[in-house]
């Protein structure tokens, strides 16, 4: 960074005492900085400086030597040099500002906003990592600041978590949230983007392979064709195969259809999801088959007589605010998933937890398995990159292993 420290002995300004004050000089580029770090007589500050064992300057020596050392080893570890966290990290002072730019004060702004915007789940999500975040800091005097999070911290904040039993997905939850403050602490001005500790040679949020969600096509028809024993085993086995056939449509988005997003031909909808994180929304069209249109029939609210602006499914009400649209829709896939599950032991599919995200992933894999290619696969699930599209698809199926094997002799 081309920085120097340096001390003086400030003659200019002579003390009742016949002391003067001891400087800390830090210097980049024709710039500096000054701090006081002591006071001493000039005698003592000369024999200080000629390497005198005197009991003056030994006392100097003391003196400057805590300060001095502490300040280089908070610039060592700064890629630019900022005056502002320097003097935050040396003082262990609190912004003399109207807000504390501390990491607290970011996650409850950002929360905040979230609620106002009616982001429920993002905003829980956020909630749940500061709670962590403070509960790793502990009951330290000093507030947790953005210059305080670097690589070991991260580090240590995975351990941490790790011990305490949650697992590595969780850890990336809570670390990409992390994250995301921190950029928008940057792009406020809280803190300079040279302290990002993200990236390849500092910390990686840890990545977890998904264990494989995708049944192959036998096992989805086994369910599209089982004879359901009651009225709830078979509205869970037709969402099932809703959401399957509709792209791999997720839960909340089939429970905020309406009837405007159905056409003659092609379902239209944007995903909830991607509502707030995706400048220009593509909108995710789905071919309106036979069997969707039953399902609609069977279980829609008086399909087709009913308003545009009316909901297709009996899941909502209209009006919800975002945290009854939230439990309204948690509630209907317990109780969906619930009788998914009894569905998949009865005919042995040997699937622990099944439930309508397996229908999302099955669509990917068996997409992909049908020759279909992964960017028209990206674009029907409504996937921001096609590496996320990747993370869905499951394993090539036994089957169709062997049939490559095959093509090599």
């Amino acid at each position: 960074m081309g920085i120097s420290l340096s001390y003086f002995l400030d003659t200019r300004r002579r003390r009742n005492d016949g002391t003067y004050p001891i400087n800390m000089r830090i210097s980049q580029k024709g710039k500096k900085c000054i701090y006081k770090i002591g006071e001493g007589t000039k005698e003592d500050f000369e024999a200080f400086s000629r390497g005198s064992n005197k009991k003056g300057a030994q006392e100097i020596k003391l003196m400057i030597s805590e300060p001095f050392y502490r300040a280089e080893s908070i610039i060592s570890k700064m890629r630019i040099f900022d005056k502002n966290s320097f003097e935050r990290l040396f003082f262990n002072k609190i912004d003399e500002v109207p807000i504390s730019r501390t990491v607290e004060t970011m996650f409850k702004e950002m929360i905040h906003s979230l609620e106002l915007e009616d982001r429920i789940g993002t905003r829980d999500s956020y909630k749940t990592t500061l709670s962590s975040v403070l509960a790793f800091h502990g009951k330290k005097p000093a507030k947790l600041y953005f210059e305080d999070i670097n690589k070991d911290w991260l580090v240590k904040f995975e351990k941490w978590l790790l011990a305490k039993g949650r697992s590595i997905s969780t850890v990336g939850i809570y670390t990409r949230t992390i994250r995301s403050a921190y950029n928008n602490a940057i792009h406020m001005g809280w803190i300079d983007k040279s302290f990002y500790p993200f990236g390849k040679r500092d910390y990686k949020i840890p990545a977890t392979r998904n264990v494989k969600k995708a049944l192959n096509i036998n096992q989805i028809r086994l369910i599209r064709n089982y004879v359901a024993q009651n009225e709830k085993e078979e509205f869970a086995r037709d969402m099932f195969i809703m959401t399957y056939l509709c792209n791999g449509i997720n839960f909340k988005d089939i429970c905020l259809l309406k009837f405007e997003n159905i056409g003659e031909k092609i379902i239209t909808f944007n995903r909830s999801k991607t509502l707030h994180s995706i400048k220009v929304l593509e909108p995710i069209k789905v071919a309106l088959l036979p069997e969707i249109k039953e399902i609609i029939h069977r279980w829609g609210n008086c399909y087709p007589n009913k308003k545009p602006n009316d909901y297709v499914f009996p899941f909502l009400l209209g009006g919800e605010s975002g945290l009854q649209l939230r439990d309204r829709t948690r509630n209907s896939l317990k109780k969906v998933n619930k009788h998914i599950k009894v569905i998949a032991q009865k005919l042995n599919l040997g699937i622990d937890g099944i439930g309508t995200y397996h229908s999302r992933h099955s669509f990917a894999s068996i997409s992909k398995n049908a020759g279909i290619s992964i960017q028209d696969i990206s674009e029907s699930l409504g996937h921001s990159s096609l590496a996320v599209t990747k993370c869905y698809l499951a394993s090539l199926e036994d089957d169709q292993i062997i049939l490559n094997a095959r093509k090599l002799l």
